[in-house]
């Protein structure tokens, strides 16, 4: 019996062990993941990947940080699309190809940490940009309360803040011009937007299914042209819309905006 009892709990073990410790190779790298840590290593790219095609799929969630080693050259596309358990990502001075939604849907994920001698990229605040932050590439999704964008920022690229679920409030810079498609989208929290005069573009689903969205304060006196997909899923004529006096007809007449509850301020 104690015989029986001691192999059933080898094998029990073993069990555990196999679920918390993988290998192998993903292109011309090789992977493991142990006790949480997923890294990554060796020499050259990490291929993009089709959405749960990525070799640690299965295991997402068991993944709470990623290290990537010096030596690798890009992170892949869709590379951690959805590992939800993922809190931090370390990313090597080699590494200069970030692939599209790498890290989206990782819903807990609160800090980018880049190497300072990082020729492409850097971080702050656990936020990633390019090398002189004039572009946010990715805000962690586990990042909460208030967000107000570096004055360096000049474009918030493509689903930066998508499902930022814990941010409530963001302030975005004077020197922003550019806020790319579903910057913001399924920030399903954010109740306030700050647009600086200078913001000139905003693309497709920029603000898509942020449901409790009921304030807007636009500083630009002249209505920017937008998709009519801008703003879907927000209940629109009751959120507030805050513009200068000044601007208070040519956004009444104009196209998506006029759809707003429109107030006049100083």
């Amino acid at each position: 019996m104690k015989k029986n009892i001691s192999i059933l709990l080898i094998a029990t073990l073993l069990s555990v062990v196999n679920v918390f410790a993988q290998s192998g190779t993903t292109g011309p790298l090789t992977w493991d993941l142990d006790n949480g840590t997923l890294t990554i290593s060796g020499n050259g790219a990490m291929p993009d990947y089709a959405l749960g095609e990525m070799p640690w799929f299965e295991y997402q969630g068991s993944i709470d940080s990623v290290v990537i080693k010096n030596g690798v050259t890009s992170i892949g596309g869709l590379a951690f699309y959805g590992c939800k358990s993922l809190y931090s990502v370390a990313i090597p001075n080699s590494v200069t190809i970030m692939g599209d939604e790498a890290f989206s849907d990782c819903t807990s994920l609160a800090a980018f940490v880049v190497e300072s001698g990082n020729n492409n990229y850097a971080s702050e605040d656990g936020v990633l940009f390019n090398k002189d932050k004039t572009t946010l590439i990715y805000c962690p999704a586990g990042k909460k309360g208030t967000y107000t964008v570096p004055n360096s920022v000049t474009t918030i690229g493509q689903y930066a803040f998508s499902t930022c679920e814990g941010l409530i409030s963001v302030v975005i810079s004077n020197n922003v011009k550019n806020i790319e498609d579903g910057a913001f989208s399924y920030c399903k929290n954010l109740t306030s937007v700050t647009l600086s005069g200078s913001v000139a573009k905003i693309g497709s689903w920029a603000f898509a299914f942020c449901y409790n969205l009921v304030s807007i304060t636009n500083l630009n006196p002249v209505p920017i042209s937008i998709n009519f997909n801008a703003f879907d899923g927000i209940a629109q004529d009751e959120c507030t819309l805050s513009v200068p006096k000044n601007a208070i007809y040519a956004y009444t007449n104009a196209h998506v905006w006029k759809k707003f509850n429109i107030v006049g301020i100083e």
